[in-house]
C-alpha cells in the first residue's frame, strides 16, 4: 500500500511540475507596446525571441491593418501574430485558429496573461474543403509550439507519408460554412500558416 501511495505521489508531483512548474513569462518590447508570451521548451523560445525579425514582412503588414476591422490568424500556433495585431490595433477583431491540442494550451495562456480574452477569439477547429466532418489530426511531435501537422491527409509536406508521433480525430470544416451561417465575421485580413501540404 505504500509503495502504490508512493507512485501516485510521484506522478502527482510529476503532473503538477509539467502543468506549472516550466511557465517561464517572456516579455518582449516593441514600439512601448509590451508583449507577453508562456516559454515552455526550445521550440516556443525560439518563436518568441525571432518573432518580430523572423518575418518582418507580416509584422509590417499587421502595422498597416485598418481600424475597426476583422484578422482571421489560420494556424495561429502559440498566438504570435494574433496577440501583436491585438495589442498594436486596439480596435480590431482577431480570430485564431488553431486545433492542435499542444498548441491550444499556450495559446489560450499567452491570450489570457495579455489580457487579451475580449479581442482574441480561438477557433480550435480545422478548416478544410470538406463541411462538418470528423478528419484525423497527425502530429509529428507531441510538443508546444509545434508545426508541420496535417489535417484529413496521410503524407506530409514532400509528399512522403506522415510518421506521426501521436493523431487524434477533431472536427473541421470549411471557411464557405462558417460565412454562410454567420459563425464568423467576414475578415479583411487573413494570415494563413499552415505547413504541411504546401506541394498541392
Amino acid at each position: 500500500i505504500t509503495l502504490l501511495s508512493d507512485f501516485y505521489f510521484i506522478k502527482y508531483c510529476i503532473l503538477i511540475f509539467n502543468t506549472y512548474g516550466n511557465n517561464n513569462v517572456v516579455k518582449i518590447k516593441s514600439n512601448n507596446n509590451n508583449y507577453y508570451f508562456i516559454n515552455k521548451n526550445k521550440i516556443t523560445d525560439f518563436r518568441i525571441k525571432t518573432f518580430l525579425t523572423k518575418e518582418p514582412e507580416t509584422i509590417k503588414w499587421i502595422n498597416g491593418f485598418d481600424q475597426k476591422s476583422h484578422f482571421w490568424d489560420i494556424g495561429a500556433n502559440i498566438g504570435l501574430y494574433s496577440i501583436y495585431n491585438a495589442v498594436k490595433n486596439q480596435n480590431i477583431s482577431s480570430v485564431s485558429f488553431e486545433p492542435s491540442t499542444s498548441n491550444l494550451r499556450v495559446l489560450s495562456r499567452n491570450i489570457s496573461i495579455n489580457n487579451l480574452q475580449d479581442k482574441i477569439k480561438i477557433f480550435p477547429i480545422s478548416l478544410t474543403d470538406k463541411e462538418n466532418s470528423f478528419l484525423k489530426l497527425r502530429e509529428g511531435n507531441f510538443i508546444e509550439g509545434g508545426a508541420l501537422n496535417t489535417f484529413g491527409e496521410d503524407y506530409n509536406f514532400e509528399g512522403k507519408k506522415f510518421e506521426n508521433e501521436m493523431s487524434y480525430k477533431v472536427f473541421g470544416t470549411t471557411i464557405q460554412f462558417l460565412l454562410k451561417n454567420e459563425i464568423l465575421e467576414i475578415p479583411d485580413y487573413i494570415k494563413i500558416d499552415v505547413d504541411g501540404i504546401e506541394h498541392l
